[in-house]
């Protein structure tokens, strides 16, 4: 079935589709859905086209050994990431995990198919008590690049974060402690300052100014202050 599904994908994204008229693929879709003769779906052939442009290693005739016990519609997720190196994380991690469909859909949709930073990084389903682990970001009192800290913060947390991370973004995080360099603080925090330096950087400021007033880290941006208390462990 998998092999079956990219070769469809293949034909309609190289031989009806091509690279340069992509802008008419919904349309062309649209209409190969429709003919009378065939039973597949729009939404079954863009998923075989996706699976085709992710995958094109299936071209060889058989399915690499690191997508073995990965089903079609795992395979269909996971062609939807768009960074490889991300792509072949989720690939580990749902055989790992031997996470079904549905968990793999949730997982990755919540992170946007933004891998944590490393491979034991926290889960959102995780249930235990909070813990410190190690952050993917280190501060130091001091002026910093906005350009760079918004890079090195993007690591942190779902990469759909624009703006202001929902409370639905969030969901977990608050249970999760991190050493950043400053102090223990919570997951959730370092979310919340990347959204602030990507404002910031959004607005033209270059730089970030980072500081500590009693208990609490304090950064700054002409004019714009985020405070974020540092927790302790308990326990």
């Amino acid at each position: 079935m998998i092999l079956r599904a990219y070769e469809v994908g293949r034909y309609v994204w190289e031989e009806i589709l091509q690279e340069g008229r992509a802008p008419y693929g919904h349309n062309v879709v649209q209409r190969i859905a429709e003919h009378p003769q065939l039973e597949i779906s729009r939404s079954s052939l863009f998923n075989c086209i996706s699976l085709a442009r992710a995958y094109p290693e299936l071209g060889a005739g058989r399915v690499p050994e690191r997508l073995k016990g990965l089903g079609l519609s795992h395979l269909y997720i996971l062609s939807r990431v768009a960074l490889p190196d991300d792509r072949r994380w989720y690939e580990r991690r749902a055989l790992k995990k031997r996470w079904s469909v549905r968990r793999l859909e949730a997982y990755a949709a919540s992170h946007d198919y933004q891998r944590p930073v490393e491979d034991n990084a926290p889960s959102l389903d995780e249930t235990d008590d909070a813990k410190a682990i190690a952050a993917p970001v280190w501060l130091e009192e001091g002026e910093y690049s906005t350009d760079a800290m918004a890079r090195t913060l993007r690591a942190v947390g779902p990469a759909s974060f624009r703006v202001l991370p929902s409370r639905t973004q969030l969901r977990g995080w608050d249970r999760v402690l991190m050493d950043c360099g400053l102090g223990t603080v919570r997951a959730e925090d370092l979310c919340l300052l990347r959204a602030f330096v990507e404002i910031a950087d959004a607005r033209g400021h270059g730089n970030v100014s980072v500081s500590t007033e009693g208990n609490a880290i304090v950064v700054s941006a002409e004019g714009m202050s985020l405070r974020i208390d540092r927790a302790e462990l308990t326990g």
